[in-house]
């Protein structure tokens, strides 16, 4: 990596959410509600406060109402925010890989619409910047209900964890970081991140990159998940 990364933020919007409907009939999920503003304004919060140079976010489902809200909020940002519409619901990889195009950064660092934790920002970039992988990703101790992978040595394995090494189960935040100059090698279409972008990384680089975090994290994408969003965005604003 080159000695001073410059850094844009991705923020995954295009899905239906069809784990919150009826709620996202009307509303998409990044816009639902939470404190005295919208899910995805933690997101963009975030990653301002990573120190972003732009925030590209991807819009496929009510992209209008996305893009709408964008525009009212774009000029009280103090870093320029773009849309990525897609023609047709690309998925986590296909959507990062149609949006770059709008980047001009060293290193691209995507987070969930519907993801709210205290992950260290500087941690993030401190660890990915000291690996020549082009992948870096954050993960927490393994949560009911979602994909296991293993972590060993600060590597994450999709698959089979290694037999000689000491492995725990971990869930993938939402939160990760990727050399963009990696990414413009990758071919563009539909796919998840897993598919598009992480087992391309593997097969040249060996096992991604990993963090274990183990302060708060919430996935949003559920009933249960969305409620727990709220209580501690609600928490944060007493506070």
């Amino acid at each position: 990596m080159p000695k001073s990364v410059t850094y844009a933020g991705f923020i995954l919007a295009a899905g239906e959410g069809t784990r919150l409907k009826p709620l996202t009939e009307r509303v998409p999920k990044p816009l639902l509600p939470a404190g005295r503003g919208v899910m995805m304004d933690r997101a963009i919060e975030w990653l301002v406060s990573a120190g972003v140079q732009r925030i590209v976010i991807n819009t496929w489902y009510k992209k209008n109402v996305i893009c709408s809200y964008v525009e009212h909020i774009k000029k009280r940002l103090s870093v320029p925010v773009f849309t990525s519409s897609e023609a047709y619901l690309m998925g986590t990889g296909g959507g990062l890989l149609n949006a770059l195009k709008l980047f001009e950064e060293d290193a691209v660092i995507v987070h969930n619409s519907d993801v709210i934790s205290d992950v260290e920002p500087n941690r993030l970039k401190e660890t990915f910047e000291s690996h020549s992988h082009p992948v870096c990703l954050v993960c927490v101790p393994h949560v009911k209900g979602t994909t296991s992978l293993f972590m060993a040595e600060n590597r994450v394995y999709l698959f089979d964890p290694p037999e000689d090494k000491k492995c725990v189960r971990v869930t993938y935040t939402g939160i990760a970081v990727f050399d963009a100059s990696f990414l413009r090698t990758l071919p563009q279409g539909k796919g998840g991140l897993v598919e598009k972008v992480i087992l391309p990384s593997q097969e040249r680089h060996g096992p991604p990159v990993g963090i274990l975090h183990t302060g708060q994290w919430c996935d949003g994408g559920t009933p249960e998940g969305y409620r727990c969003f709220q209580n501690i965005v609600n928490h944060l604003q007493k506070n």
